[in-house]
């Protein structure tokens, strides 16, 4: 009788364990899916069909014809610069506004997970912040003062634009339309190169200088690094 009743308290408690379980895995796919569903995940770089995008593709090479980057007006845009920096997983960022389209440089962070495909290698060196220096590779003590993007010991960038997740590139578009609904097209990069180019601009902006000047350099830049359609 004794053996009875220690196996059926044995099966009791099997069955509590058991049902324990089901309830934390219930409340870990909920609260998976909650993120996931969220501002907050940008899941992983889509192919070539974007199959991470729900609707039309806000962002890039979407108009036909070869002319995307006639840019005839440059300005920097305080207001839509305010607007990326401010969106999840964005450390930083900048935004030129010509007469047909935004283009904005950014720098991203660990605040959200998935802005760059699986896979792709991480271009930031943080040795220096175990090393007691700024940069292991020269000894510098210091970054240099004209670049917001050094690669060494900061937040992260990509030198390939195709490479961040589509899912953040299309929050970026549309948060960026939904401020200045005339944009024609958004082109979004995180290239260290770009973005210290980028702040070059933001910089003699502040000056007051117009940047206009710099037009043709910048539709040669852009050209270059996004392409166009054929």
């Amino acid at each position: 009788m004794r053996k009875v009743i220690l196996s059926s308290h044995i099966n009791f408690l099997f069955i509590i364990i058991l049902l324990g379980g089901i309830g934390l895995t219930g409340c870990e796919s909920t609260y998976t899916k909650k993120f996931q569903a969220s501002k907050s995940d940008y899941g992983s770089r889509g192919e070539a069909k974007d199959e991470l995008i729900q609707g039309e593709r806000m962002y890039g090479l979407t108009i036909q014809g070869g002319l995307n980057h006639q840019n005839k007006k440059l300005q920097y845009s305080k207001e839509l610069s305010t607007v990326l920096s401010e969106l999840p997983g964005i450390y930083s960022g900048i935004v030129m506004l010509t007469d047909r389209n935004a283009y904005a440089a950014i720098i991203y962070d660990n605040s959200a997970t998935g802005s760059k495909g699986t896979g792709t290698p991480d271009e930031s060196d943080h040795t220096g912040t175990t090393r007691g220096m700024y940069d292991t590779h020269t000894g510098n003590q210091t970054a240099d003062p004209n670049q917001i993007a050094t690669g060494i010991n900061s937040h992260y960038t990509e030198n390939n634009p195709d490479n961040l997740s589509s899912k953040m590139k299309q929050q970026i578009a549309l948060a960026l339309r939904n401020e200045n609904p005339r944009l024609l097209e958004v082109y979004i990069t995180a290239n260290r190169e770009f973005i210290n180019q980028m702040n070059v601009y933001y910089v003699e902006s502040t000056r007051g200088v117009s940047l206009n000047s710099y037009l043709d350099d910048f539709n040669k830049l852009v050209t270059t690094h996004f392409g166009v359609t054929k």
